[in-house]
């Protein structure tokens, strides 16, 4: 959403998404240019976007996480 566009797949159908296995071998998350995102929201995002469900954090972790407690200067 912060993009405007899939993480995964982007311009793919759903279908073709689903025949070429997009999701099953996706492992990293490609970050376009703009806007500009700093590291610490990318790893956030990263953790949210893990592939594997039993190393995918749970809600209640990414709510304890440091970066949705980062001050904002």
């Amino acid at each position: 959403m912060l993009y405007g566009r899939r993480p995964f797949g982007h311009g793919m159908s759903q279908d073709r998404i689903l025949s070429d296995h997009t999701m099953l071998n996706a492992r990293e998350v490609q970050f376009p240019e703009k806007p500009q995102v700093s590291e610490e929201a990318k790893k956030f995002i990263q953790k949210c976007l893990t592939y594997d469900q039993a190393m995918r954090p749970t809600i209640s972790e990414l709510c304890n996480e440091p970066y949705l407690y980062l001050k904002k200067l």
